[in-house]
């Protein structure tokens, strides 16, 4: 496994985070077009407070330039108003743990070598720890509220390996936060 460019979630009015496993799953589709390459995804859920949140996201890895990738997530409250905060991140403190037989073995194939931000871009990079190969990973993030562009900043939390960062709205009922995540991805 490499660097995780992947994660992106939000909470409402400063509650838990969205995990998927841990709230009522309304309905759920999902669609890859084989033509453009886009994995696409519509999901309403309801939570503990019964807030119902329409979330639908599209990524795709450019085949025109292999080591670019992009995504969109968007957060559209449905039956309620207040503060939606989106937590996007760059993650290389993972593991291979996917295999029973190798559990007992070191799992931590990645080491840290530099992280950090500027401005709405966050970085990593990492080496592997037998093969010492430099993987490294950027994002750029752009926000839009209803469709348009958003002057915010994301508050960053930079640890060995990751580094994560939110940024907060406050949201009307049938209003919508996207985020657009661009990476790149490279290695020595």
């Amino acid at each position: 496994n490499i660097p995780n460019w992947l994660p992106v979630t939000f909470s409402i009015n400063d509650g838990k985070w969205f995990v998927i496993n841990d709230t009522e799953i309304i309905s759920i589709e999902r669609n890859l077009d084989f033509k453009t390459g886009l994995l696409s995804r519509a999901l309403k859920v309801r939570d503990q407070n019964g807030n119902i949140t329409l979330i639908e996201s599209g990524r795709f890895t450019s085949m025109a330039e292999p080591h670019l990738s992009a995504l969109e997530y968007t957060v559209k409250p449905l039956n309620y108003s207040g503060k939606i905060t989106l937590k996007t991140g760059l993650n290389g403190a993972i593991i291979n743990d996917g295999v029973e037989r190798y559990k007992s073995l070191n799992q931590q194939h990645l080491k840290p070598v530099e992280e950090g931000t500027q401005g709405n871009r966050m970085f990593v990079v990492v080496s592997t720890t037998q093969s010492e190969i430099l993987v490294a990973e950027a994002a750029d993030h752009e926000f839009h509220l209803d469709g348009n562009l958003v002057e915010a900043q994301l508050t960053p939390t930079v640890t060995a390996s990751a580094v994560y960062g939110t940024m907060s709205v406050n949201m009307e009922k049938e209003q919508s936060i996207t985020l657009f995540k661009k990476v790149a991805i490279f290695t020595s």
